[in-house]
């Protein structure tokens, strides 16, 4: 998944990067880097898939 769609599904769940940040003690920074691609946190990774409902898999293929 692009991370556009991934930032737009988020909007459409009324969820923001820094709730899932502060959920996770983290910067909105990083949250930013594994949306885009740039890190690849497992523990963000599961936190944005469970956001949007998904498997992390379905949203990053090469976890598969």
């Amino acid at each position: 998944m692009r991370p556009e769609e991934i930032k737009a599904r988020l909007i459409l769940k009324g969820i923001t990067q820094a709730e899932i940040a502060r959920r996770l003690k983290v910067s909105r920074g990083a949250i930013s880097q594994v949306i885009s691609g740039r890190e690849r946190n497992q523990r963000i990774r599961k936190a944005i898939a469970r956001a949007l409902g998904l498997k992390v898999s379905d949203i990053w293929p090469e976890e598969r």
